[in-house]
């Protein structure tokens, strides 16, 4: 694969390699691709997560309500537990940004 990038970025990733954080410009460039895919993740969590609340505020508008039980209760838990501390924490998650 071949690609072009500006002058700007080449520095950046030369730089990079030249005080030893990567290997190379390829580990560079595959980094900085996963750090992309993550926050594409997170944004397509908190979408998910906007939409949640909305329908959630459509529904107590509509007198709706859903009853938290203890099974709904630990269904939550059990998802977070199996989230990482990251993703927890994750502002955009959150919400606190």
């Amino acid at each position: 694969m071949n690609i072009s990038l500006s002058p700007e970025l080449e520095t950046m990733i030369r730089e990079k390699v030249e005080a030893g954080e990567y290997h190379d410009a390829s580990e560079v460039v595959s980094e900085a691709l996963q750090i992309m895919a993550k926050h594409e993740e997170r944004l397509r969590i908190k979408t998910m997560r906007d939409a949640a609340i909305a329908e959630g505020i459509a529904a107590a508008d509509r007198g709706d309500k859903a009853e938290l039980t203890r099974e709904v209760w630990d269904q939550i838990m059990a998802e977070a537990d199996a989230m990482d501390d990251d993703e927890l924490l994750d502002p955009l998650v959150t919400g606190e940004f």
